[in-house]
């Protein structure tokens, strides 16, 4: 009896994730690439709309005034360029460290899905020798996404302040539907030429003309393993909340007893050492979930490559189209 596709591809990346730890390091830098991450994006910035929370022109405004009231922050402009010089060069380091990991956790589970062995040094050194074309391809799809998604929250925003004509309301639903798509499509492409740059060597070019066709091949399988990667990362929401709750739950307790009793500083202590368990948890299910996530996209792409890969709706219909052609 055949194993269904997507069985089998969540199956192996499970196992993957469970006996190769090692993954974790890298899936917890590649977690910052928000790899299968960009409707979060989306919802984070429709959100912020929705809400109506301090603009992002209003909190510049307050951190400059914030700045100013500084004691030592006599000469304003030249500790302003120190500041920007040293949070650009750690964000260099930390993109380069993120591109990196993602680079690396794509080449270990392609090698591990295959049966070869796996070092990390010698996943680091392959992805190194791949990062440019790696780099771009990160980077030009990450700006279309973010560019799509400003294109649909500024009619948004008129729409909810009121000053978008009845075109541009009636049309919102179509624009919104169309970004998603793009959306869906930049990310398959990223992945996908990402496995031609670092498994098969292709130039940039090359991996992104490649990738589109791929996914011309395969768009079906695509949307239904996207829904398969979607289910896992709400799993792994909903796990990171509880084990928020139930960690946060002690710790409150102690927080509210030594206020009560007038001894503010074991409250304080208990509240930091919850918070630093909390966001040690999450660490922990977000690099779980990238490694997953990107595991089972190396092991769908590896049943592209081969022809092994077809859709279950298209089977599905199959199966079904003949008791409605009676």
């Amino acid at each position: 009896m055949h194993t269904p596709l997507y069985r089998e591809v969540v199956k192996e990346a499970f196992e993957i994730t469970r006996h190769k730890k090692y993954l974790w390091l890298f899936g917890l830098l590649a977690a910052f690439l928000g790899n299968g991450g960009a409707f979060e994006l989306f919802i984070k910035v429709f959100s912020q709309i929705v809400n109506r929370g301090v603009t992002f022109t209003e909190s510049v405004r307050m951190a400059l005034t914030g700045w100013r009231t500084l004691p030592w922050a006599t000469d304003t402009v030249s500790l302003a360029v120190v500041l920007a010089a040293i949070l650009i060069a750690i964000g260099v380091l930390f993109l380069l460290a993120i591109i990196l990991s993602h680079g690396a956790l794509l080449l270990s589970c392609a090698h591990i899905h295959k049966g070869k062995d796996a070092k990390q040094t010698k996943m680091w050194l392959a992805a190194w020798r791949s990062f440019w074309p790696l780099a771009g391809v990160v980077i030009l799809f990450k700006l279309l996404i973010v560019s799509a998604v400003g294109f649909a929250a500024w009619p948004l925003h008129l729409i909810l302040t009121g000053r978008a004509g009845a075109w541009l309301t009636v049309l919102f639903p179509v624009i919104f539907l169309g970004v998603v798509c793009f959306i869906l499509v930049c990310s398959f492409l990223s992945f996908y030429a990402a496995s031609f740059i670092l498994i098969e060597k292709n130039e940039l070019v090359d991996a992104i003309v490649e990738s589109w066709e791929l996914f011309l091949d395969h768009w079906l399988v695509s949307i239904e393993m996207a829904g398969v990667t979607f289910v896992a990362s709400v799993a792994a929401g909903l796990a990171a909340l509880a084990g928020v709750a139930f960690l946060a739950i002690p710790f409150s307790l102690i927080a509210a007893f030594s206020f009560i009793y007038a001894v503010p500083i074991i409250g304080i202590v208990s509240i930091f050492v919850s918070s630093f368990f909390a966001l040690m948890f999450v660490f922990y299910i977000g690099s779980l979930l990238a490694t997953f996530q990107t595991a089972a996209w190396v092991i769908l792409f590896s049943r592209m490559r081969e022809g092994r890969a077809g859709s279950k709706l298209l089977r599905l219909f199959k199966v079904i189209k003949p008791h409605f052609a009676r």
